[in-house]
């Protein structure tokens, strides 16, 4: 697995080009119909059954899926976990998975959850690499032998118990979803990270259209 270089500080801006709408913008980098429930709002529905921190929607009539409660400004945004059709199939979508290693990446050193994995390593016999697991919704618990599940990985330092910088891993068989287990749900401080940074990619990308 490769070693994602993160950079400081947190946030870093890049130009992505949405090729269906033709314009520019810029981010932040740092299983069927029973799913559907509560109105949001008119064009959004949150999803039955989705444990996170904060609601999944379901945006109409894109079937577009995100954390946030408002559509999306462009088609394929990576704000947009994906798409989820009226038949209940799903199709991930790559530049969100981009986006969520862009800001654990950019995270990882401070977070809570990270930390807490780190420090159980503290005294080991050697410096070792952790996994940063989810759970999936319909499972709701951790599967540490579901390669699927893990998010990344990272280096713990056996001395101080702390994560080693610039040693992200993200996992490139990260599914955001599985047919059999469902949607991944993030750790709660992760998740909120990765709300933050959808919630800066859609201001960005609203300013683009200015």
């Amino acid at each position: 697995m490769p070693v994602l270089a993160c950079q400081q500080p947190m946030m870093r801006l890049t130009i992505v080009r949405h090729a269906p709408r033709g314009a520019a913008s810029r981010i932040y980098q740092a299983t069927n119909r029973s799913f559907m429930t509560s109105t949001a709002s008119r064009s959004a529905q949150q999803l039955a059954g989705y444990n996170g921190s904060t609601p999944l929607y379901h945006h109409q009539p894109s079937g577009q899926l995100s954390f946030l409660d408002t559509p999306p400004v462009f088609p394929g945004s990576p704000t947009v976990i994906g798409t989820l059709s009226a038949q209940g199939r799903f199709q991930g979508n790559p530049s969100f998975v981009d986006l969520l290693h862009s800001v654990f990446c950019g995270v990882y050193l401070d977070d809570p959850y990270v930390r807490d994995l780190a420090l159980s390593r503290k005294s080991a016999s050697a410096d070792s690499y952790l996994h940063v697991l989810g759970t999936r919704t319909k499972s709701q618990h951790i599967n540490d032998r579901d390669p699927a599940s893990i998010i990344f990985s990272f280096l713990a330092q056996s001395t101080t118990g702390l994560p080693v910088p610039n040693t992200y891993e993200p996992n490139p068989a990260l599914r955001i979803y599985t047919p059999l287990d469902g949607f991944l749900v993030f750790p709660a401080s992760l998740h909120q990270a990765l709300l933050k940074g959808c919630k800066v990619a859609r201001m960005i990308e609203e300013d683009s259209t200015n």
